[in-house]
């Protein structure tokens, strides 16, 4: 009798079973790492400037993982800002630092890959990156002329308040420091 033709069938039963195993352990480790937000848009960025967000990693399982990130394009304009290799406990989350630096002009787009044993995930990245200043407030004037670009009522040209504090027309001082309260009265009495 032929024992080689015997044990084929064998081999063949336990590599199928083998086969499955791994399959379904598989399935059951992508939903045992939770990643917020599945997408980071950094916005309008002039070239040059570099932006940092935050990717939170969660591991949901009850065994450490090693987890491997991976940025693409390489040279691309996003990148890690910390290690590209993680030991995440247990039941525990970390902060992933991610950083936009574009050097051209134009929309970017790359992908943060997470690799671990038994399962990987992906966060979408985009970027768009543009010469010269940016209007954040759009109030018609961008930084450096804009001194607050996160306020359309502070730009040059605004009315400015004396004494409350807030440079609104960007002229480096609080109001009208000049001494004349342009009422057309030249003393201080108010007649």
């Amino acid at each position: 009798m032929n024992y080689t033709l015997a044990v084929i069938p064998l081999i063949y039963r336990y590599c199928s079973l083998f086969l499955l195993l791994t399959l379904l352990s598989a399935c059951t480790d992508l939903g045992s790492v939770e990643v917020s937000p599945a997408a980071v848009d950094f916005g309008v960025l002039p070239v040059g400037t570099d932006v940092h967000s935050t990717v939170v990693i969660r591991n949901a399982t009850d065994e450490e993982l090693t987890m491997r990130l991976v940025v693409q394009p390489v040279s691309g304009a996003f990148h890690l800002a910390s290690s590209d290799s993680l030991l995440l406990a247990a039941e525990t989350e970390v902060d992933v630092d991610l950083v936009a630096l574009g050097e051209v002009a134009g929309q970017q787009a790359g992908v943060l890959t997470l690799i671990w044993s038994g399962g990987s995930k992906e966060v979408m990245l985009s970027a768009s990156f543009v010469f010269g200043g940016i209007d954040a407030d759009r109030d018609g004037y961008p930084v450096p002329e804009d001194c607050d670009d996160t306020d359309p009522s502070i730009h040059p040209g605004a009315e400015d308040v004396v004494g409350d504090g807030i440079d609104s027309n960007c002229d480096g001082v609080d109001g009208d420091q000049s001494g004349d309260d342009d009422s057309g009265d030249d003393d201080d009495s108010g007649d």
